[in-house]
């Protein structure tokens, strides 16, 4: 489960205890709202064998930051792509999304007596923002936000969790705001050259923001 919100008083943000919504694809909640999101919201990928592609001058200057460190290559390290996307339903622009990519070194291997282990991160990005609006900057984007996650050893695979509070950028105001992150899932595997735009393959388009099922949606 990932929840995450974002307060432009930074004292509010503190005393409400709030966690933040991060890339322009998931839901904006609350901390302690009984309506938890369902795992299957969010979508947590390990690229093995990979790297984070960090170049300015791969992004398109109509998305501006959105998609910067979300590019995808192949590499000696380990990716983590997390994404989310929310769809309220109020309205044909409603949608958001959300994205955070990881690169760490090789996870470390759990066994039956060795089950938790923190893991240090070389680099991440997150960013967050309106799907349709990306291109007027309606995203809020910050590098390193992540300095370590947790993963853990489960009957059905690995699961990573980390919650950080961060300093982001509003990209169309240029002002810092706090974030806070948070992550709770099970990883899936999958390859560097089976990612989509979404999900971490080079390159920033429109469906950058939105998952296959989703564009133009």
């Amino acid at each position: 489960m990932w929840m995450f919100k974002m307060k432009l008083n930074l004292a509010d943000f503190k005393s409400q205890g709030f966690v933040f919504v991060l890339l322009a694809s998931a839901v904006v909640v609350e901390a302690n709202a009984t309506a938890a999101m369902a795992e299957n919201d969010i979508e947590c990928y390990q690229i093995d064998n990979a790297k984070i592609l960090i170049d300015a001058g791969s992004a398109k200057k109509k998305f501006g930051m959105a998609n910067f460190g979300h590019q995808i290559g192949v590499g000696k390290n380990t990716v983590i792509s997390i994404r989310r996307y929310d769809d309220p339903g109020t309205g044909p622009d409603s949608q958001s999304f959300f994205k955070t990519t990881i690169e760490l070194k090789k996870l470390p291997t759990l066994t039956e007596t060795i089950q938790f282990s923190d893991v240090a991160v070389i680099y991440s990005f997150h960013s967050e923002g309106s799907s349709g609006f990306v291109p007027k900057g309606a995203y809020d984007w910050s590098d390193a936000p992540l300095r370590k996650i947790s993963i853990k050893r489960e009957a059905d695979g690995v699961r990573i969790n980390y919650s950080e509070d961060v300093l982001g950028k509003d990209a169309a105001s240029g002002k810092i705001k706090p974030l806070s992150i948070k992550a709770n899932c099970r990883l899936s595997k999958i390859m560097v050259r089976d990612l989509n735009l979404w999900q971490g393959h080079p390159g920033t388009d429109l469906e950058s923001f939105y998952p296959p099922s989703k564009i133009g949606g």
